[in-house]
C-alpha cells in the first residue's frame, strides 16, 4: 500500500496541471508540485488565503472559487503574481471516497496564459483584417472629394483679402484638411498587407534617417543610442515605428522634456526602449493602447499604435508598454537577431 501511495503521488506530482485537495471541514490543504510551483505557496498559506481573502484583494475571484465549494468546469480566471498578470482555466470538483461518499473537494487549474495570449493575438489580427477592408474603401472615397474641395479652398486663400480669410475660417479649413488628410493616410497604413521586405541594416542608422519630425521642437530633446547590430528590417517601416513613437512621446510631453532611445542585446533578440518624460498613460487606456481608434487626445487619430503594433509584429517581433507613471512612459520594442552562420 505504502509503495501504491507513493506512486500516486508520484503521477499527481508529475502533472502539468495545479491541483489542490481539501477535506470536509477545510482544515487540510494539499497541493501537488505544479500547484505550490504556480502559487509559490504550501497547503498552510492556501489555507490562510482562503479563510482570509483579503489578504490578496487583486486576486479575489481565485480564492472565491476555491473558498465557495462551487462545483465548476473551465472558468477563465485572470491571477496576478510579482505584478505579471497570468490566466487560469479553474475547475472544482467533488472529491469522493471507495463507497462514494463526499469526503472532500479537487480544485485544480493550469496556467493557459500563452494561450489567452494567443487567442488575443489572433482576435487583433481578425479586427485589423476588417478594419482594413473598411478603411482602403473608405479612404479612397474621403480622398476624391477632399482633395477637390481642398483645391478650392487653395483658390479661395490666394484670391481673398486677409480680412476675408480670417472672416471665413480659411487658415482653420486648411488646418482640418490636413488633418482629414493624416487620418486618411494612416487608414491607408492599415489597410495595406504590409509584408516588409527584410534587408540586414543597423537601427541607429534607420532613426536617425528619419526627416525632421515636426512634434521634436524647440525644448524637447532626442538621445539615441542603439547598439550596432545588424538586424533584418524594412527601413522604410521602421522609419514608420519611430516616427509614430516619437510623435506620441511629443505630445505628451507638451513640448518640453526629452525621448529616449536605447537599447538591450539578448541572446536571441534586441530590445528597444523608447521613454518620454510625459504625464504616463491613463491606467483606463493601458489595456486597449493598440486597439485602433483608442486615443486619449482630443486631436490624435488613435491609429499611430495600432500601425506600430503591426509593423513590429510582420517583422515577428513584440512591442509594450514596460512601464508608465506621470513620470513618463517607456515602450519596449524586442526584435528577432539575425540567426548566426
Amino acid at each position: 500500500m505504502t509503495k501504491d501511495k507513493v506512486y500516486r503521488e508520484q503521477i499527481l506530482n508529475s502533472l502539468p496541471v495545479g491541483i489542490i485537495t481539501v477535506d470536509n471541514d477545510s482544515t487540510n490543504f494539499s497541493l501537488n508540485t505544479a500547484a505550490s510551483s504556480i502559487l509559490e505557496m504550501d497547503g498552510e498559506e492556501v489555507k490562510e488565503m482562503v479563510s482570509v481573502r483579503e489578504a490578496d484583494p487583486i486576486n479575489a475571484s481565485f480564492w472565491g472559487i476555491l473558498a465557495s465549494k462551487k462545483i465548476c468546469q473551465n472558468i477563465k480566471v485572470p491571477y496576478v503574481k510579482e505584478g505579471k498578470e497570468q490566466y487560469l482555466l479553474v475547475s472544482q470538483s467533488d472529491l469522493l471516497d471507495q463507497e462514494r461518499a463526499m469526503i472532500g473537494r479537487i480544485f485544480h487549474f493550469i496556467d493557459i496564459t500563452s494561450t489567452a495570449e494567443l487567442e488575443e493575438r489572433i482576435h487583433q489580427s481578425e479586427k485589423l483584417a476588417v478594419l482594413g477592408e473598411l478603411a482602403a474603401g473608405a479612404a479612397h472615397e474621403i480622398r476624391n472629394p477632399l482633395t477637390v474641395i481642398h483645391g478650392f479652398v487653395s483658390l479661395m486663400r490666394q484670391s481673398f483679402t486677409e480680412k476675408d480669410k480670417n472672416k471665413f475660417q480659411i487658415p482653420l479649413l486648411l488646418k482640418e484638411f490636413d488633418r482629414i488628410n493624416t487620418i486618411v493616410e494612416e487608414m491607408l497604413l492599415i489597410a495595406k498587407p504590409g509584408a516588409p521586405v527584410l534587408k540586414s541594416v543597423f537601427l541607429e542608422d534607420i532613426v536617425r534617417e528619419i526627416p525632421h519630425i515636426p512634434a521634436v521642437q524647440e525644448g524637447i530633446s532626442l538621445s539615441v543610442e542603439l547598439e550596432r547590430v545588424p538586424l533584418m528590417l524594412d527601413a522604410k517601416q521602421m522609419k514608420q515605428v519611430f516616427y509614430n513613437l516619437i510623435r506620441n512621446g511629443s505630445e505628451a510631453m507638451e513640448g518640453e522634456g526629452a525621448i529616449s532611445i536605447y537599447s538591450r542585446k539578448l541572446e536571441n533578440a534586441y530590445q528597444i526602449f523608447v521613454k518620454d518624460a510625459g504625464s504616463g498613460i491613463p491606467e483606463k487606456m493601458r489595456h486597449a493602447i493598440f486597439d485602433p481608434f483608442a486615443t486619449s487626445k482630443d486631436t490624435g487619430t488613435g491609429l499611430g499604435l495600432t500601425i506600430v503594433q503591426r509593423i513590429i509584429e510582420n517583422h515577428h517581433g513584440k512591442i509594450e508598454v514596460q512601464e508608465s507613471s506621470a513620470a513618463g512612459t517607456t515602450f519596449l520594442i524586442t526584435l528577432p537577431l539575425p540567426p548566426k552562420n
